[in-house]
């Protein structure tokens, strides 16, 4: 039999299987002394679970690997002064000791074997701390004296003391109903598989409390354990999704999310949850050509419905598939005429949506018509598109404008509706919808008034959920200036309320009152740039990165200062998503004539992700500041590998994983 010392070195490097022959060998020796100290089985069970989830993080630590028993102890009785700390432990709880029963006992019989149970269990509790710690271990699975010695830190001759006095105490009757109590409690079966499940449960828990790195660090050494673990993937996933969100970076963690999805369904996994976020998680990177294949084999396994239609049919035109596109689209149509209506205002109007923003940036305006109208048939008298995501009825008013249709009809029908509804949504609603087909001089009065009462009435989250709406019509109608007045007057309205909540609001209208890439698009770099400044000065918004932007399309040096910051703190000294700072430094370089630095700042540059995908690709790609390498093949290269990863997207990206 292999040394314990050899299997603890083994586990200290990674060994799945040495961790588990050590959890085999000493899983009743913690389950043992934790009753002993603890008094009940379940108590027991909780805390050998969370002495080898511990354990199991911890091991790589262990300096003395012949030291594990005893550094075991340690971990074990921590946690059985946690579970003890601040309640009261039952001496014995009957509810958790299984019956040592005949094949089919009677009432009686189970009566008897209870209070035997019952006397023998109380019977060890009464002994001393340290002879019921002895015993309980000797007698819960036949651990030589020797092994208890170790485990308990005291030499051989003590336990065989202990052992000695404890039964001098107990009757021998006692002795074997106390053997046969503690075996038949013993651990399951499945104990070393509930460790790993117990660290996954760990990690839920600190990622909830927004401690990432930490449940990362726990997660990757259960992967390196149990690399096809389904519960610790699909949670490393959820850590390293909203651990970028809040440190605000959005690198090539994203492609990490793919591989761990797909290890997943290769291991054999029917998770609909996995085949979901993995087509989300494709097309928000976006990795269009594979989020084909993969939308594709989910339906073959799993058979369309109007939302895996929809998916695909965006991803084929996404990547210039608009044949297909549009026979997925007719097929969805179809099928939408037996759906309950709920589900077709969900997933029809989403596909309507995201199939006109690919068909009409791409030009193909007669395909955007026919969708847009079509989608606007089946959904206008079933009732509302449900408000979630920064969806609702609004966006029809953003497909028809895309797909050149004229507006009248479509706010008529939508603001008999709404302007009849007395809530503060269905108002609200309203005005999102006006704003399309109405002046500033008309609209403002009113949005304005709505937005006070919701400030008044501390409703600032609802300001929130119509922000986008507002923001959209103005810019998709082209009406820069009329967006950044309406931004500006909605953030005087907030500027002078207390509290984080309305700054978090001041925060999200900054957006629109200092909105410059309309401007950027029209070539309005001037007006742009001036935003830009005022912003600097007067809000928090990381603007001052899109004057490298600008400069990139005028082929000018980039401006001073960020380039001495840049050199002087690193890229996030420039912006916390690192996309712009490394694209200075790209610049910088290659106008130094330093290609390889060049080209490898321009590679991180382009790995960040940003929506829509191409936006800020395009501005980038003719920047006369490159000088002699603007036309250099890796530089090509570059732009080219990410259009092929991407597909020839024009719209914006609207699918987002949750993991």
């Amino acid at each position: 039999m292999e040394t314990l010392e050899s299997l603890v070195e083994r586990a200290q490097s990674g060994d799945q299987n040495a961790y588990g022959e050590i959890v085999r060998r000493f899983q009743d020796m913690a389950y043992g002394y934790a009753y002993a100290i603890l008094g009940d089985f379940q108590l027991a069970e909780d805390a050998a679970q969370e002495a080898f989830v511990e354990a199991y993080h911890c091991l790589p630590n262990l300096r003395e690997p012949r030291a594990f028993p005893s550094w075991f102890k340690r971990v074990v009785f921590k946690h059985c002064d946690r579970l003890t700390r601040g309640k009261r432990v039952e001496t014995v709880s009957i509810e958790t000791a299984q019956i040592v029963a005949d094949a089919d006992p009677g009432p009686e019989k189970i009566a008897e074997q209870r209070e035997e149970q019952e006397w023998a269990l109380q019977a060890v509790h009464d002994l001393p701390a340290r002879e019921r710690e002895a015993t309980t271990l000797y007698y819960i699975d036949g651990y030589s004296q020797d092994e208890i010695a170790d485990f308990l830190e005291v030499p051989t001759t003590t336990v065989k003391s202990r052992l000695h006095t404890s039964r001098k105490r107990l009757r021998e009757r006692m002795i074997e109903m106390i053997q046969e109590t503690l075996k038949s409690n013993a651990l399951p079966e499945g104990f070393t598989q509930e460790t790993l499940e117990r660290a996954v449960a760990r990690a839920q828990e600190l990622n909830k409390a927004r401690e990432f790195d930490q449940a990362e660090e726990l997660l990757r050494d259960v992967l390196a354990k149990a690399p096809d673990h389904a519960g610790a993937l699909k949670e490393l996933n959820r850590t390293l999704m909203w651990g970028q969100y809040h440190d605000k970076v959005f690198d090539e963690r994203y492609n990490e999310l793919v591989t761990n999805a797909r290890a997943i369904l290769a291991a054999g996994s029917d998770d609909e949850y996995v085949y979901h976020q993995l087509a989300e998680t494709l097309m928000y990177i976006p990795r269009m050509p594979e989020a084909v294949e993969h939308i594709e084999a989910w339906i073959a396994k799993k058979g369309p419905n109007l939302e895996r239609l929809g998916m695909l049919a965006w991803a084929k035109g996404c990547v210039a598939e608009y044949d297909a596109a549009e026979s997925l689209w007719q097929e969805l149509l179809a099928m939408a005429q037996d759906a309950a209506p709920e589900v077709i205002l969900d997933y029809a109007s989403m596909a309507c949506k995201t199939l006109v923003d690919c068909f009409a940036p791409a030009g193909e305006m007669d395909r955007a018509a026919r969708v847009a109208q079509a989608g606007w048939e089946l959904c206008r008298d079933l009732g509302d598109i449900p408000q979630k995501d920064w969806r609702g009825d609004p966006d029809w008013m953003h497909i028809f404008c895309q797909a050149g249709l004229d507006l009248g009809d479509v706010a008529q029908k939508l603001l008999a509706k709404w302007s009849v509804r007395e809530s503060a949504e269905a108002q609200g609603t309203a005005l999102c919808i006006r704003a399309w087909v109405e002046d500033l001089a008309h609209f403002l009065p009113d949005w304005l008034r709505w937005a006070r009462a919701r400030a008044a009435a501390g409703e600032l989250e609802a300001l929130e959920s119509f922000r986008l709406f507002i923001l959209r019509s103005f810019r998709a109608t082209g009406r820069f200036d009329e967006l950044c007045e309406c931004g500006q007057a909605t953030w005087n309205l907030l500027k002078d309320l207390p509290g984080k909540e309305a700054e978090k609001a001041r925060y999200r209208w900054d957006q629109l009152r200092f909105d410059v890439w309309g401007y950027i698009d029209i070539g309005d770099l001037d007006t742009a740039e001036q935003l830009i400044l005022r912003a600097v000065e007067e809000s928090d918004l990381e603007l001052e990165p899109m004057l490298i932007d600008i400069a990139a399309i005028r082929g000018e040096p980039s401006p001073p200062d960020l380039v001495r910051r840049a050199n002087e703190d690193g890229v996030r000294a420039i912006d916390s998503y690192e996309m712009e700072g490394w694209y200075l430094i790209a610049r910088e370089a290659a106008a130094a004539g330093e290609a390889e630095k060049a080209f490898d700042a321009l590679r991180r540059a382009l790995s960040r992700w940003s929506n829509g995908p191409f936006w800020y690709m395009n501005l980038w790609e003719n920047d006369a500041y490159w000088g002699d390498l603007l036309d250099h093949p890796e530089r090509k290269h570059l732009f080219e590998e990410k259009r092929q990863r991407i597909g020839p997207i024009y719209g914006e990206l609207h699918y987002f994983p949750g993991w």
